[in-house]
């Protein structure tokens, strides 16, 4: 195992992925061969909103998981716990990476990250799913995370800089257990990620629906900013610039959006500070 590790350090350093089967032994690949998942995890095939983009749409269902708080598409009788969304595929080895971790919103504004970035990284999603509430609230980050961090090969990947952002799923969530999910969340994107990846967190965008469901959010984004400060993670504010340009909720007619996706001038807006916020990090 020793000398597989080794052979997995020098991979990992000359092409920013390595096969997990290097490290682990026993982990299968699901039913098309195009998800692998350890030997301590099930192959599950998610379904409608939750598709990862992957062959069959298969995720990886983790023993101990619960399917309290998971994703609608990783829940079904055909098996125990929550079924884990994979990470991205493309992963380049000639370019800086850069992974958004986020809801159905960053899915949003990621094609305008990459646009932006485009020469400079390759900008992708985790989890990488076609449609759906995507990295979705705490309560499946927390038993997902490591899973969107690989590639659907569990492929650890040398990311140079990793956004992320948990909120508009935990309406319903007190501020105890957000807390604890999140600063769960925040350590194991840090133990997962090379010394060298740099992570970020994005502060989650308003609810601009309702007054009350913003203050949630406002609640929210101050225990995020001090679980990130204690853990010396830079923070990056995306809620009131959003709140500037369309005032305090209830906005649920600007012009740009917020209740809570956007159209393409309130992407833009969100990328402008996004982007500066990574090219920095790079």
């Amino acid at each position: 195992m020793a000398v597989h590790a080794v052979v997995c350090a020098i991979v990992a350093v000359l092409f920013r992925t390595c096969n997990a089967a290097d490290l682990a032994f026993g982990n299968s690949p699901c039913p098309g061969g195009g998800t692998v998942c350890p030997a301590d995890a099930a192959c599950c095939q998610m379904h409608s909103p939750d598709l990862p983009r992957v062959t069959g749409h298969y995720g990886c269902a983790p023993v101990n998981s619960t399917s309290t708080g998971c994703a609608g598409g990783g829940i079904s009788p055909d098996w125990k716990g929550c079924c884990c969304a994979p990470g991205p595929a493309n992963i380049s080895s000639s370019t800086k990476n850069v992974l958004i971790i986020g809801d159905s919103v960053s899915v949003g504004y990621t094609p305008f990250v990459r646009a932006n970035l485009s020469g400079l990284a390759n900008v992708q999603h985790g989890p990488d799913n076609a449609s759906g509430g995507n990295a979705d609230g705490t309560a499946y980050g927390v038993q997902c995370i490591n899973y969107f961090l690989r590639t659907p090969k569990l492929e650890p990947v040398a990311w140079d800089v990793v956004t992320f952002n948990f909120g508009l799923h935990d309406g319903g969530t007190d501020d105890a257990d957000y807390e604890a999910r999140l600063l769960s969340i925040a350590k194991q994107i840090k133990a997962s990620v090379p010394p060298t990846a740099k992570p970020i967190y994005f502060l989650t965008t308003p609810f601009l629906c309702t007054a009350a469901s913003d203050a949630v959010i406002v609640r929210q984004n101050a225990i995020a900013k001090q679980i990130m400060v204690s853990l010396d993670i830079p923070v990056l504010d995306l809620h009131t610039p959003i709140i500037r340009r369309c005032g305090l909720a209830p906005q649920p007619n600007c012009s740009i959006g917020g209740c809570p996706h956007y159209e393409p001038d309130g992407y833009a807006l969100l990328t402008s500070y996004i982007a500066a916020a990574v090219r920095k990090l790079l």
